[in-house]
């Protein structure tokens, strides 16, 4: 070998050695964005011990897709309790909002899961709020037709007579929907079944093909003028 001749891989050693020792964190610059992309993946699935390695790796518990997704809220998609519950105990904000406004709350909403509703009002999530169009958690489990949700959310004073954006109440929905045992709980609750946006719940229910709803809210007309 030639006097000053270094061979290649030498080099190669002694550039990764100086880097190491002069900017450590440059070397795993993505190992935190790779390690939201495995919690995010692992809520929607509903894997806890992968979401509990996700954070160990420096995940972010607040992390999101880029519609503005948390970690939270697909574990309330997919009906994840335990994933939600260990996500709040380890500081997942309950009404961080997405893109559009929507958060948790309207996420265990649409998925009919009181028990993680139940929860995040437990870790603070507040059940006033409203997404950018308007619909409240209310109106998404109405339309759902998760009665159970509905029934809780009345329980906790939810406003039946709330508009969205576009003049839809929680009612009008629940006919959309076509079920009649959510429509019933919300007329038994104060709902105006005769509040127009254009249409009546009835003429939309008529107009989707709900006939259970049609049939209900006839009774419930005929009733409501007998007993004027």
């Amino acid at each position: 070998m030639k006097k000053g001749h270094v061979p290649v891989m030498k080099k190669w050693c002694l550039a990764l050695a100086l880097l190491i020792a002069l900017c450590p964190a440059a070397l795993f610059a993505g190992e935190p964005a790779r390690a939201d992309a495995q919690l995010l993946e692992a809520c929607a699935k509903g894997q806890l011990s992968a979401v509990k390695s996700a954070l160990d790796k420096g995940a972010d518990v607040n992390s999101a897709d880029d519609y503005g997704k948390t970690g939270l809220m697909l574990a309330c998609d997919g009906g994840h309790f335990r994933v939600a519950e260990f996500l709040l105990k380890k500081g997942a904000d309950p009404n961080r909002k997405r893109k559009d406004g929507g958060n948790a709350v309207m996420h265990a909403a649409a998925s009919g899961e009181v028990g993680i509703l139940k929860t995040l009002v437990e870790h603070g999530a507040s059940l006033s709020c409203v997404a950018d169009d308007g619909s409240t958690p209310l109106m998404i489990a109405a339309k759902a037709g998760h009665l159970e949700v509905v029934r809780y959310l009345i329980a906790k004073g939810a406003d039946l007579k709330a508009r969205r954006n576009d003049g839809v109440t929680p009612l009008m929905v629940a006919a959309k929907g076509g079920n009649a045992e959510v429509v019933d709980l919300l007329l038994s609750n104060g709902a105006d079944g005769a509040e127009r946006n254009g249409l009546t719940a009835m003429d939309i229910a008529e107009k989707c093909g709900k006939a259970d709803v049609v049939r209900y809210l006839k009774a419930w007309e005929a009733k409501a003028k007998t007993d004027e």
